[in-house]
């Protein structure tokens, strides 16, 4: 397969799951919504494999063990560059494996021989965010010429669900927003002429110009509460992303605890 498909690919799925996920957590269906950012996390571990070179374990490439995944990752290219805890790791992965009544079960009984009790929480949502834009960062910085970027690329469809499930409310995302806004204006701003060398219709020419000057009008005009994350509580309310419960890949802690009591 091109590597540069391949890449791109990898892009396009991981936001249609990174922004689907969001989108139903925030309408109360966070059982779904886990399974969803759980794909999203698993293909963000696998692209930094494949970026990198380091994808030729196909069993592992076939697998949705994010621990595995995501240890394979740091050791061969992360290096520590971005640090996660074992706990949010089998979090995500628990969640992942809730898809069928069995795998439901199978997960509770492997959480609570850990000694966690499997739940969610709404606030579990900045733990995703915080790992799934840092990774994403990650790849940004560097393989940024190989369409690697999540965020860069839901900043282009800021004025459809698409793009902007993807901001609602996320800190992570939030705190770097003015730096895919400068990309994609400096992006803008060859674009006529790049799309002429193609040999694009005026007519496309000028419909993809005006979708692009919407785009930039959406991210300049919008409100400061909006896009900003220090601005967030005038918002959604008092403090919502400024309380100790806002959760980090590299802190992250187990939601829940199993506690087995003896019959005395």
């Amino acid at each position: 397969m091109d590597r540069e498909y391949q890449l791109r690919k990898f892009t396009e799925l991981r936001l249609e799951y990174y922004s689907a996920g969001r989108t139903i957590w925030f309408n109360d269906n966070m059982e779904t919504a886990a399974i969803l950012l759980g794909y999203a996390v698993e293909l963000t571990l696998k692209q930094i494999l494949v970026a990198s070179g380091n994808d030729g374990d196909e069993r592992l490439m076939n697998s949705h063990n994010i621990l595995a995944l995501y240890a394979k990752a740091d050791e061969s290219t992360l290096k520590g560059a971005f640090p996660v805890t074992q706990d949010l790791l089998h979090f995500v992965t628990d969640r992942l494996h809730h898809r069928y009544p069995r795998q439901v079960e199978q997960s509770v009984a492997k959480a609570q021989k850990r000694g966690h009790a499997i739940c969610l929480a709404l606030n579990v949502i900045s733990a995703y965010d915080d790992l799934i834009i840092g990774l994403d960062e990650w790849l940004r910085e560097n393989y940024e010429n190989e369409n690697t970027s999540l965020g860069v690329m839901a900043a282009h469809f800021v004025n459809r669900v698409t793009g902007r499930a993807v901001f609602h409310c996320n800190s992570a995302a939030l705190n770097i927003s003015q730096k895919y806004n400068a990309l994609i204006t400096s992006e803008y701003e060859n674009a006529e002429k790049e799309m002429t060398e193609q040999g694009l219709t005026p007519d496309t020419i000028q419909y993809n110009l005006n979708n692009q000057k919407q785009r930039l009008e959406t991210w300049a005009n919008a409100p400061d509460g909006l896009w900003v994350a220090s601005h967030l509580s005038t918002v959604f309310g008092s403090n919502f992303f400024e309380t100790p419960q806002e959760m980090l890949a590299s802190d992250f802690k187990y939601p829940g605890r199993h506690v087995s009591k003896s019959n005395g």
